[in-house]
C-alpha cells in the first residue's frame, strides 16, 4: 500500500498535469489568434513566451518533486530562457517593459 506522502505527491502531479494541459491549450489558442492578424497583434508574442515559461516552470517543479533533479533543473533553465525571450520580444515589438 502506498504511503500517505506518495498519495499526496501523486495527486500533486495529477493537478500539475491538468494545469499544464489547460495552459498548453491556452498557448495554442493564443498563438492561432495572434497569427490570424500578426501585424496588429504583435504584442501578444511576449505573452506566448511567458505562458510557455510558466508551463516549463510548472513542469520543472513536477520533476523536482518526483526526484528527477537534473530534468527539473534543465526545464527550469529553459523557463528562464523563455522569460528572457519574452522580455526581448517586448522590447523589440512595443518598447514596453
Amino acid at each position: 500500500m502506498a504511503s500517505k506522502k506518495e498519495r499526496v505527491l501523486r495527486r500533486i502531479r495529477i493537478v500539475i498535469d491538468v494545469i499544464n494541459v489547460i495552459l498548453s491549450i491556452a498557448v495554442v489558442a493564443l498563438t492561432i489568434y495572434t497569427f490570424i492578424d500578426s501585424k496588429t497583434r504583435m504584442g501578444m508574442f511576449e505573452n506566448i513566451f511567458y505562458l510557455g515559461a510558466l508551463i516549463n516552470a510548472i513542469t520543472g517543479i513536477k520533476h523536482l518533486i518526483s526526484d528527477k533533479r537534473l530534468q527539473g533543473v534543465a526545464v527550469m533553465v529553459f523557463a528562464v530562457v523563455l522569460v528572457a525571450a519574452g522580455i526581448f520580444c517586448a522590447r523589440i515589438v512595443g518598447g514596453n517593459l
